[in-house]
């Protein structure tokens, strides 16, 4: 349930796929079948050339990629997570074979394959993962499906946020209803119960407290608890910001000694990231509170 736990864990594969893309300043060395050679030396291959307007830097590209090995094994693939594409920023390139310079030659619509030599990916070999053995390559495949701007993706985000607020908040009044539950709700879309009152002052920001959960989705399915961490209550500093908005604001509601459920809305949990295994993107957490102490 820790926020910092759940978005290292979340960083760890988006930085993985970030790596990769970094990690793409390979010198070609002659892969044949009409690739072309750009000055730095990288070899590409424009498959399809759709688009009259290429990305500039500053500009976002949303595109598929796929990397494979010599033998076309799949490494790491946009394709197997739930949006199937990444955005990320083209800049201006910083060094001789710098994957920018590649990226400039696309457009929307525009696909390219790219092979880049695993010796000048892992120059440490402790580090060279047993796909890529010496002397081999990485085939690179990119569908670009988007060019925008950064104010363009930022105005696209908050109407997709929009949208979702009030996908969330039906799906909460539903599951009230569906259970017979009357809930207080904050004015940023969080619904608490509190099915057993405690005693003495509620929790505020500062204050160190102890409690005792499960997490689950809508459905039922639980991904965490503090039974999974030992069975000991879960401490946390209100306003620390080391846990997700929705138990930030939550807590607030309880005493010592209260219990209760806390409906959050995806965009005070976990976004649109998933959480691999466990919590899907855009995912309503439902969580059982018990507050054992407020320091």
């Amino acid at each position: 349930m820790n926020k910092k736990k759940s978005l290292f864990i979340f960083s760890g594969i988006l930085v993985f796929a970030v790596l990769l893309i970094a990690l793409i300043t390979a010198i070609g060395t002659g892969q044949g079948g009409g690739f072309k050679k750009l000055p730095s030396g990288i070899e590409y291959k424009i498959v399809i050339n759709k688009s009259k307007v290429k990305v500039q830097q500053g500009q976002l590209m949303q595109a598929f990629i796929t990397y494979k090995t010599e033998k076309d094994s799949v490494v790491f693939s946009t394709y197997s997570s739930p949006k199937k594409s990444t955005v990320f920023p083209v800049e201006k390139p910083e060094n001789i074979g710098d994957m920018n310079e590649a990226m400039l030659l696309l457009g929307a619509g525009d696909s390219a394959i790219f092979y880049l030599p695993s010796d000048s990916i892992f120059k440490n070999n402790a580090k060279r993962p047993a796909f890529a053995g010496k002397g081999s390559y990485i085939h690179v495949g990119i569908r670009v499906d988007t060019i925008m701007t950064k104010e363009d993706f930022s105005k696209m985000a908050d109407i997709k946020a929009e949208e979702q607020k009030l996908i969330d908040d039906e799906l909460i009044k539903k599951y009230l209803a569906d259970n017979n539950l009357k809930a207080e709700k904050t004015a940023d879309g969080l619904y608490c119960v509190i099915e057993k009152p405690g005693t003495g002052p509620t929790a505020k920001p500062g204050n160190n407290v102890s409690v005792l959960y499960t997490g689950k989705l809508l459905d039922g399915v639980i991904f965490d608890s503090s039974e999974m961490g030992g069975g000991e209550p879960f401490k946390v500093k209100l306003g620390a910001n080391s846990v997700i908005k929705g138990w930030e604001q939550g807590l607030l509601f309880f005493n010592k000694g209260a219990k209760g459920l806390l409906l959050i809305p995806s965009y005070l949990a976990y976004g649109d990231h998933e959480y691999p295994g466990r919590i899907p993107a855009n995912s309503v957490l439902v969580f059982n509170i018990e507050v054992t102490n407020i320091k």
